[in-house]
């Protein structure tokens, strides 16, 4: 049994892995993906944005994991003015637009992942978003966790150690520092669950583990942030598994040919 913290951002994590812990042997019973991967479909999916952002990486490798055909438009989404279609603008005001789909267009890149995991639930990687109300609920439990615990401190770590050096701005060693305390107490209790679990919401790789890997291949790839993974055996081994799918590699690939603002 994990111990509670008083730390009030680790409750919602204690009371996360009550339910994983409850739902995981039901989780392992997903269906196995084919070892024959489908041919992807034109879907008329368009994705707008830079693959060295972390949003637009977590959208890129969800329509790899489903094997879905997509448009990439890039966009230097660090310079103040977008070169968007004044359809698009007018959808979006802030002009942060990710992802569209015929008449629909979507912003948040977790809201993305999920809208292609339900409208095209039988291509690709089945098991993303779970094959049951159990395993989503999990799913989404993690999807919270991620988007509550982890990301606030490892966005900040993101871009203190991976982007700042890149654009001469200063590192905020005070707000490293921090934010490596905060991530560090997300971390330990992932790595209590992934000593009895091949993933974070059981035996099968799902957007629970996707939807962390954009923030966590920057810190990782960083000489102060990569002790944070490595440090924990669980944690190691669980970041290491993930990051070497087909989906997510083809991402890496992608960020390192057109590295955005980097360029």
């Amino acid at each position: 049994m994990i111990a509670a913290s008083k730390n009030p951002d680790s409750s919602f994590l204690f009371t996360l892995s009550l339910f994983h812990l409850c739902g995981a042997r039901q989780q392992g019973n997903l269906a196995k993906r084919s070892s024959k991967p489908k041919q992807r479909m034109a879907a008329g999916l368009q994705v707008f944005g830079q693959p060295a952002s972390t949003d637009v990486a977590r959208v890129l490798t969800c329509l790899f994991e489903k094997n879905l055909e997509f448009e990439l438009v890039r966009i230097d989404t660090f310079k103040r003015q977008h070169k968007l279609p004044e359809f698009i603008k007018l959808r979006d005001p802030s002009g942060q637009v990710t992802f569209k789909h015929g008449n629909k267009t979507l912003v948040d890149p977790r809201a993305i992942c999920r809208y292609l995991c339900t409208q095209f639930p039988n291509e690709g990687n089945r098991n993303l978003y779970g094959t049951g109300s159990l395993e989503r609920a999990s799913i989404e439990q993690w999807l919270q966790a991620e988007a509550q615990n982890f990301n606030p401190p490892s966005s900040a770590l993101v871009f203190h150690l991976a982007f700042a050096p890149h654009l001469d701005i200063p590192q905020d060693y005070a707000a490293i520092a921090e934010n490596e305390k905060k991530l560090q107490q997300v971390l330990n209790v992932y790595d209590e669950i992934l000593s009895k679990n091949e993933y974070l919401a059981g035996d099968e790789f799902t957007l629970a583990d996707l939807s962390h890997l954009p923030d966590s291949q920057y810190i990782v790839d960083s000489d102060r942030g990569r002790k944070l993974f490595t440090s924990r055996k669980n944690v190691a081994r669980w970041f290491d598994q993930i990051s070497r799918r087909e989906a997510w590699e083809q991402v890496v690939k992608m960020q390192m040919e057109h590295p955005g603002a980097f360029e």
